[in-house]
């Protein structure tokens, strides 16, 4: 079942169940400290034209927040008083827009994921309720 993967040759492989804070972790060697990276995942079975639409504008969201980041920095380095106040006040106005459409592209993606993850739901609690069964099984064996 896994063999189509494995012919990728990835870095690791880890099948089971992970504490979040072990999974969110995992990278953090790799990336710079105090940009507040992260990554996240979805699980679908199939990708509506939609749903690519609202990712690829997701990631547009994201270089934005970085590109202000590093405008802050530029600003703050060239500009004093008014105009570094008056241009620091721009760059906060559009943050909050975007942030405003990114929230709102966010709540219309977990829409469009949200049978997906009735159905990973699902399958997590029956995955549960298989361990309990081989905990009593093995205890009745034994």
């Amino acid at each position: 079942m896994f063999q189509p993967i494995r012919n990728f040759a990835p870095a690791f492989e880890h099948i089971g169940s992970m504490p979040y804070p072990a999974l969110q972790s995992m990278f953090d060697p790799l990336l710079p400290s105090g940009l507040q990276w992260y990554w996240k995942g979805d699980f679908v079975n199939q990708l509506s034209d939609e749903a690519i639409t609202l990712h690829l504008m997701s990631d547009r969201h994201k270089d934005c927040k970085q590109q202000r980041h590093t405008q802050r920095q530029l600003l703050s380095e060239t500009l004093t008083g008014d105009a570094l106040t008056t241009a620091l006040e721009q760059l906060e106005q559009a943050s909050r827009r975007d942030g405003i459409e990114r929230r709102q592209l966010q709540r219309r993606r977990d829409e469009l994921l949200q049978p997906c993850k009735q159905i990973i739901d699902n399958a997590d609690m029956r995955i549960q309720v298989c361990k309990v069964y081989e905990a009593v099984l093995s205890v009745l064996v034994s």
